[in-house]
């Protein structure tokens, strides 16, 4: 799929909202291709374009430039918005002899009776 998108990448000024505006070209003719953006394509080009450490947020449907005789057709213009992801420290709790809880194991032993004889 050839990626001909104009699109538009802005950053927000604490760099943790990140909006990209994406524009398909129109088909003049029925030998133009047809090009769609979904919500995966839109991810990809955040991501060629260096910012790999944003999720989608609102995303803005598959976009199209397909239209049909009598004028109907999808969307060429959509706005995606992504989110700064932010990856929180989990601390692990230190183990101490109060905390620390082990289950015990129940333990059965067969016994047998073992007879002894006397051979006199």
């Amino acid at each position: 799929m050839a990626t001909e998108y104009a699109y538009d990448i802005e950053l927000s000024k604490d760099k943790q909202h990140l909006t990209l505006t994406v524009e398909l070209p129109e088909r003049r003719l029925a030998r133009e291709p047809i090009l769609e953006c979904t919500n995966d394509n839109a991810l990809d080009i955040v991501k060629q374009d260096g910012y790999g450490n944003y999720q989608l947020v609102k995303g803005a449907g598959t976009l199209s430039n397909w239209v049909s005789r009598e004028g109907i057709g999808g969307d060429r213009t959509g706005t995606y918005i992504f989110e700064k992801i932010v990856k929180a420290a989990a601390k692990k709790p230190i183990a101490t002899a109060s905390t620390k809880t082990t289950a015990k194991k129940a333990t059965t032993r067969k016994t047998t009776t073992k007879k002894t004889t006397k051979t006199s």
